[in-house]
């Protein structure tokens, strides 16, 4: 158990490092952030470390996390959210052990996990803050390569290929617009007919 809390402690240290250099390097480009655990008040980021907000409780869907953002950054450029890694932070006073939405595994504690979501303008913000200061190379590269437009635009050529082929094979597809499904049909099915009118 030592050792465990020893290591959160570290990790949290070695973010407000992290913190402390992103903010003497890049100054007024420091990185936007929020985070949210149900039952607690939310959290947002500024130069002096995280800010508790009881106004909003917890957010799920990105597009409500992007709204969040720009109305505490008071900046509608902010238009993309990306998670990151669970890091420990130091929140006295977050959770009481009278409190009734406060597990007993999380009283009176100093530190508690949370996962925030970064909140930026480009895809490039992101790739350059997880690149610098939270993936590690392999990681780096997965995440480059679901950034690149060049690998969905694989995945859809791949797809299309696909398609392609069972149309060549079955003949020719009819879309159910009940389900969104394709309907392969075999070329050489007779009196096939009655079962497609079931269909659609």
């Amino acid at each position: 158990m030592f050792n465990c809390r020893f290591q959160m402690v570290f990790l949290q240290s070695v973010f407000l490092l992290w913190l402390t250099t992103f903010i003497c390097t890049w100054g007024k480009d420091m990185p936007t952030a929020v985070a949210f655990k149900c039952g607690k008040p939310s959290l947002y980021l500024t130069p002096l470390g995280w800010n508790v907000d009881g106004e909003q409780s917890c957010l799920h869907r990105e597009k409500d996390i992007i709204a969040y953002c720009q109305r505490v950054y008071n900046d509608t450029s902010l238009v993309r959210v990306a998670f990151t890694t669970v890091i420990e932070v130091a929140l006295p006073n977050w959770c009481h052990v009278n409190r009734s939405d406060c597990p007993p595994t999380l009283a009176n504690r100093t530190t508690y996990p949370i996962q925030p979501w970064i909140c930026a303008g480009e895809w490039n913000v992101f790739r350059e803050f997880f690149r610098k200061y939270m993936a590690l190379d392999e990681q780096q590269r997965e995440i480059d390569s679901r950034l690149d437009k060049t690998h969905w635009k694989r995945i859809l050529e791949s797809m299309e290929h696909h398609r392609q082929m069972a149309l060549e094979q079955w003949g020719k597809t009819v879309e159910n617009p009940k389900s969104n499904t394709l309907v392969f049909i075999p070329r050489d099915c007779r009196n096939f007919g009655n079962r497609l009118d079931s269909i659609q």
